[in-house]
């Protein structure tokens, strides 16, 4: 999964890539990769103007809290019941069968 940002704005959609072709989809660099997998995806390009940002790659809780604070500062309050829907970038792995419904007993 990947999405490219500029100055900390999004100048695409989040993308369900292979690593080759999002490699092959990056600008001349020096640019900096983020996330879980971004230290094996920078080895594995060979390219040498793709820096790894610092840390251990998954979000900071309280990073997160400081923007969400700031956001709802600038905003104000959402509505109730108002909350993002999730932002699926793939089909899931399991599906339910046709014809079932809810749980059945054992």
């Amino acid at each position: 999964y990947n999405q490219l940002f500029r100055d900390g704005q999004p100048i695409g959609e989040p993308q369900a890539l292979p690593v080759d072709r999002i490699a092959a989809a990056l600008p001349d660099g020096p640019l900096l990769v983020a996330g879980d997998a971004a230290a094996d995806f920078v080895a594995g390009t060979g390219r040498q103007d793709l820096l790894v940002a610092p840390g251990h790659g998954l979000p900071d809780a309280a990073e997160i809290a400081a923007l969400a604070a700031e956001q709802v500062a600038d905003a104000g309050w959402p509505p109730p019941h108002s909350f993002p829907p999730p932002l699926y970038l793939r089909a899931p792995d399991v599906t339910l069968s046709p014809g079932s419904v809810g749980l059945r007993p054992a």
